[in-house]
């Protein structure tokens, strides 16, 4: 299971890195088992690639970018996810990483949420108004 504080901080045994969607992710339903991969050349993000090797996504801890960014902690996610302890929960955010660096977006708006305490999966689409799908990252020529 992915553990720490920090979604960074997850242990690099492969297996513990399998992230399960019981639901797929929006648009890929049929794929339920992605792996976390993690490289120091693309830090912050991370790839999600599934283990199918058909689908790759490039992910990130959305506080990287949007501090005090909450995870939705709702009965039905958590129960869902399986969740004991609220505090184990945990989100990522799926990049849009077109041609040019400075157009990367992330989409707070439908995060993967994630259950560190057995690494159940969920894209959850919140209803929070401050979250857009399309976060620029980069104003300004520098990072947020």
């Amino acid at each position: 299971m992915i553990n720490g504080d920090n979604i960074m901080q997850a242990k690099t045994d492969q297996n513990l890195n399998t992230l399960i969607f019981e639901d797929g992710i929006l648009g890929f339903e049929d794929i339920t088992r992605y792996d976390l991969k993690f490289s120091k050349d693309i830090w912050p993000f991370i790839h999600l690639q599934s283990q199918c090797g058909q689908v790759c996504f490039v992910v990130c801890d959305p506080v990287y970018f949007y501090p005090g960014y909450k995870p939705p902690k709702n009965n039905r996610v958590c129960r869902e996810l399986k969740v004991k302890c609220k505090d184990n929960i945990r989100c990522l955010a799926i990049a849009t990483v077109p041609g040019n660096i400075k157009d990367i977006t992330i989409n707070l708006k439908s995060p993967i949420v994630l259950n560190i305490e057995n690494n159940y999966a969920k894209q959850y689409v919140t209803d929070e108004p401050d979250y857009p799908i399309k976060f620029r990252i980069i104003k300004d020529n520098e990072l947020v």
